[in-house]
């Protein structure tokens, strides 16, 4: 029998977009993938990012990447914990033994890694955010400018500044806001 600090740690370990990746499907810039439990001709699955799982807006089937995995193989839980386990390398034990010191060590620093990268792509998608919002008021404000004129001039490299790094960040991993 599996231990909670084994399943938190494969849940923690593995996000539902490496986890469709690994079974093969193409997950569109949006996020969706059509969906493997009914007859999908056009992607209605969301992959969500983090450990938010995946959503069905057709079959309204969704979950955590162990719902996918017990429906997808026909698994039951542990089942299918070992089974994701076993695709990405993260060892568990036999259910007999405690972990070792190593591998305890190794779930800490996996969970401050993925806690640090959640940290950085929240300040991301906050700073998106607030770039689009200045861009909305700079392009308000420069209506009420003569077109090419010095202020309206200055106003659009501040926008192409703004565009730039919305860009750039974007890129990085936000989302559109």
């Amino acid at each position: 029998m599996l231990r909670d600090e084994e399943i938190d740690n494969v849940r923690q370990s593995v996000t539902m977009k490496q986890l469709a990746t690994a079974y093969g499907y193409k997950i569109h810039r949006s996020g969706m993938i059509c969906c493997p439990f009914h007859d999908d001709k056009k992607p209605s699955m969301k992959i969500y990012d983090g450990d938010k799982g995946y959503y069905c807006f057709v079959c309204h089937n969704g979950g955590s990447i162990f719902n996918f995995v017990m429906q997808h193989d026909n698994l039951k839980f542990e089942s299918a914990v070992r089974r994701v386990a076993g695709m990405f390398g993260i060892p568990l034990s036999d259910g007999k033994s405690e972990l070792s010191e190593a591998d305890r060590q190794r779930i800490a620093a996996n969970k401050a890694k993925r806690e640090a990268a959640e940290k950085a792509r929240k300040a991301n998608q906050e700073r998106l955010t607030e770039i689009s919002q200045e861009l909305h008021r700079l392009k308000d404000v420069q209506a009420e400018f003569e077109p090419l004129g010095a202020v309206w001039s200055g106003i659009q490299r501040h926008i192409d500044k703004l565009e730039l790094e919305w860009e750039q960040r974007f890129e990085k991993g936000g989302e559109q806001p």
